[in-house]
């Protein structure tokens, strides 16, 4: 019978005569004593407010942990709340116009009601405690910007909490919880990351120049599944596209022991971020792999040596060969490869119209028998591009030189 305005204003009023003892008289000279315990109070009025406060339209749906809201006034400090749910239901029982958030201490367990609600994090407002929990009220609706495709986008994700909005971990993370997010640029752990969620294709450079054609040259971040790879692509040579899977430099004679394919090898694709070491190649078999699902369909090959001072520069087309699929160590057909405008190797060999390969993309793909290799990376004492280590009969005087660089890509 009672209106909620008459009850706050009890509760207010007996809160702080709770804290002595009332001593009254009666005519038969009994002396009765009164003392008030606060959480019987309490306990009272939430009773009360929560059999009336339901109607209201405030839901604490969100969580911020090891927060505590330091703005606003603390309407009521409650002790011994076993659970953070309870806390929030003596907020809703307030009803929207008194409690809007609170603070919850998951080891002493008081429960904080507050008169102000923050959705978003605002450092100054809020102090960083692991006892603490602070929930307030946020709209239950899915955040927009999940269905964007605009570069540096955040994604909002329903987490284990009442609902607090979480980052994603990776893009499979965001295809399972918003099923209507298209393939397109999002933030995942602080890093704009493009996800491929509607291609059956293992995401390449090819497959981000088809879709985003004015991608500049560089490193790139692509989503996969759970997995996030980051790539670098050359999108300028021949219309762009062009994955580097190995990239070897070698300053100085000394490293190049330590520098050869055996060492530098990796086979899992989230390792194609350390081509910029200088001192990377994807291993053999995972290309292999790759190619199986199609992820591409040539190979380029460019490198430089100074003992030779020539740029090799050359496109494998018949890649199933050089990644071991088809056996073959024979005579190339001028279908399997072609020399690129600015290579110099065809060039310095113009006599030589026959050309051989040993199937391996590191060793031997293009060579002329005796004279000279296109390319060998896979011995600890022959680095070749252009010129022949002759192991059998060196020429007087001759001093192996193996400086240089070597670039292999794939489109």
């Amino acid at each position: 019978k009672l209106n909620n305005q008459f009850v706050f204003q009890f509760f207010e009023e007996y809160i702080f005569l709770a804290r002595f003892p009332l001593i009254l008289k009666n005519d038969e000279k009994h002396t009765i004593v009164l003392e008030m315990k606060a959480t019987v109070i309490k306990l009272i009025l939430i009773l009360y407010l929560t059999d009336t406060g339901f109607g209201q339209s405030i839901t604490l749906n969100f969580a911020l942990r090891g927060k505590r809201l330091t703005s606003g006034n603390i309407l009521l400090s409650l002790q011994e709340i076993g659970s953070p749910s309870i806390c929030v239901t003596n907020c809703l029982a307030f009803g929207s116009t008194k409690c809007k958030s609170v603070n919850y201490n998951k080891v002493t367990k008081e429960c904080q009601l507050i008169d102000e609600n923050q959705n978003l994090f605002d450092e100054e407002k809020f102090e960083e405690n692991d006892d603490w929990i602070y929930y307030g009220n946020r709209e239950r609706t899915r955040k927009p910007e999940c269905k964007t495709k605009e570069a540096g986008t955040d994604c909002c994700l329903p987490s284990n909490d009442i609902l607090s909005c979480r980052k994603p971990q990776s893009c499979q993370d965001i295809k399972d919880s918003c099923p209507t997010c298209d393939t397109g640029n999002y933030v995942i752990k602080e890093k704009s990351v493009v996800c491929i969620f509607n291609d059956n294709n293992y995401p390449t450079c090819k497959v981000l120049k088809q879709r985003y054609p004015s991608l500049k040259t560089g490193f790139h971040r692509v989503g996969y599944g759970e997995d996030v790879v980051e790539f670098y692509c050359d999108m300028d040579l021949e219309g762009g596209g062009w994955l580097l899977v190995a990239n070897l430099t070698i300053s100085d004679v000394s490293e190049a022991p330590n520098l050869h394919y055996d060492l530098i090898k990796k086979t899992q694709l989230t390792s194609l971020q350390e081509v910029r070491t200088g001192a990377y190649a994807l291993a053999y078999e995972t290309l292999r792999n790759l190619r199986t699902q199609n992820a591409f369909s040539e190979i380029r090959i460019k490198c430089r040596k100074a003992v030779f001072g020539k740029l090799v520069h050359v496109v494998l087309m018949n890649v199933d060969q050089f990644v071991g699929i088809v056996s073959k160590n024979q005579k190339l057909e001028g279908t399997d490869f072609r020399f690129l405008p600015d290579d110099e190797f065809k060039s310095f060999y113009p006599a030589y119209n026959t050309f051989y390969g040993s199937g391996n993309l590191y060793d031997h793909q293009v060579y002329i028998s005796s004279i000279a290799v296109v390319s060998l990376i896979t011995s600890p004492d022959r680095y070749e591009c252009g010129d022949y280590k002759d192991i059998a009969s060196p020429p007087p005087g001759y001093v192996y030189d193996p400086v240089g660089y070597w670039q292999f890509y794939v489109r």
